[in-house]
């Protein structure tokens, strides 16, 4: 928008004929990228919507019925040292689930300067991207130490030790449903901006003789194209992060 403000602002290039020849070409292929555009973010939409619900059944359904069972397990093994243990287990619990709840966080943050903009999403990734990945880090040291804990813990109680890891990798599972949240979020934010892109250009091209709206349109058609590539990038992230989400799950 601010680009084409500044065009306003400019003296008119008239178009040659052979440019104006061009724009009906423009506006047909402008045509079928609107059309894309909303095929592919209404799928967008229904991945959002089934992520959230896998994430929601996982932290309100799988996550406290493993919890109850390790509770009860506990209370049937009260010797002094599956106490020991099990008590540094809750604790590195506390810590895991204060990264788990940091990653969640600077998963979302990271993609929100997107809403205005590509050079907006740079600097909110810049800033949020090392915070996610510095805590995903912690998380994973911090779930190799508790997983130590739980090969200990088998020799004493199998039972309580199958839980446990149960729940680790319960732990582990929610991470990577967080990172597909966020990075479906993210796609569906971008084709948001693609489709504002698309409709603003193909209004401005439809009936200009102004050749500088051509310039503007080839600027936001680069654009678009970085995004679109982003899209895919981001697009097989996700999938990956699904892929091994439901193979954890299967497990």
């Amino acid at each position: 928008v601010r680009g084409s403000d500044t065009i306003d602002q400019m003296p008119p290039v008239a178009l040659m004929d052979q440019d104006s020849k061009k724009i009906p070409g423009l506006l047909a292929l402008v045509d079928d990228l609107k059309v894309y555009i909303k095929h592919h973010s209404a799928s967008t939409t229904r991945t959002r919507v089934g992520v959230t619900d896998f994430k929601r059944c996982l932290k309100d359904e799988i996550a406290p019925g493993v919890a109850l069972k390790i509770r009860l397990a506990r209370s049937g093994n009260a010797g002094d040292e599956i106490a020991r243990l099990t008590a540094d287990v809750d604790q590195l619990n506390n810590r895991i689930n204060q990264k788990l709840a940091e990653y969640e966080e600077y998963s979302e943050y990271k993609w929100i300067g997107f809403w205005w903009g590509v050079i907006g999403g740079v600097v909110s990734y810049s800033i949020y991207g090392p915070k996610a990945t510095a805590a995903l880090s912690e998380k994973d040291h911090l779930i190799e130490e508790k997983r130590h804990i739980e090969l200990t813990l088998k020799k004493q109680s199998r039972l309580l030790g199958d839980l446990l890891a149960f729940e680790t990798s319960l732990q582990d599972l929610k991470t990577r449903i967080d990172g597909a949240a966020s990075g479906v979020s993210n796609v569906e934010s971008l084709w948001v901006l693609l489709e504002e892109l698309v409709e603003s250009s193909h209004d401005r091209i439809k009936n200009t003789n102004n050749a500088l709206y051509l310039v503007s349109f080839v600027s936001r058609f680069q654009t678009l194209l970085a995004n679109w590539k982003e899209i895919q990038t981001q697009s097989f992230d996700l999938l990956t992060a699904f892929n091994n989400a439901l193979e954890e799950s299967a497990v």
